[in-house]
């Protein structure tokens, strides 16, 4: 029988918050290229350092300083953006695709909601995936006037 996940995955929404400057789309993007082959489960052994929500259909979930696993939702998860806390359903200490789902705790979330159902679970490169967040904030922003007056030579 499923059990709701021991350790609720609990964070204020100022936590949740991006405070590293990328875009949703950059921090996506950054997680998927550091994303590995799925996996059918991942285990959870302990407490977990934390989640980072991607837009509607993705979330990674961080196990510990240095293991993240990039969830795939089934649909679009109602809330998830204003999520002060996620839950996760499990059974015997694993998340599995197709069968676990991600229940969102947040100011408008009904008293029993549905569990947003896990399609795909990607182990993330950390490492990988620092290197690319910080890319991101290294590109630099030209205005076209500048750039005009770079090409004439003047």
């Amino acid at each position: 029988m499923r059990k709701l996940l021991i350790i609720v995955l609990a964070a204020t929404v100022a936590a949740c918050a991006t405070t590293d400057g990328l875009s949703e789309s950059q921090r996506l993007s950054a997680y998927e290229a550091s994303a590995g082959e799925p996996v059918t489960a991942f285990s959870i052994f302990g407490p977990v350092d934390g989640w980072t929500e991607l837009g509607p259909r993705h979330l990674a979930v961080w196990t510990s300083s240095n293991e993240a696993y990039l969830l795939d939702l089934a649909t679009p998860c109602p809330d998830l953006s204003e999520a002060f806390a996620i839950a996760l359903t499990q059974s015997g200490q694993r998340v599995s695709a197709g069968f676990d789902g991600v229940i969102v705790r947040g100011p408008v979330t009904t008293v029993r909601p549905a569990p947003c159902m896990i399609a795909r679970i990607r182990p993330v490169d950390t490492q990988a995936l620092k290197m690319r967040e910080e890319e991101f904030k290294n590109i630099d922003m030209i205005t076209r006037e500048a750039l005009s007056l770079e090409n004439s030579g003047n």
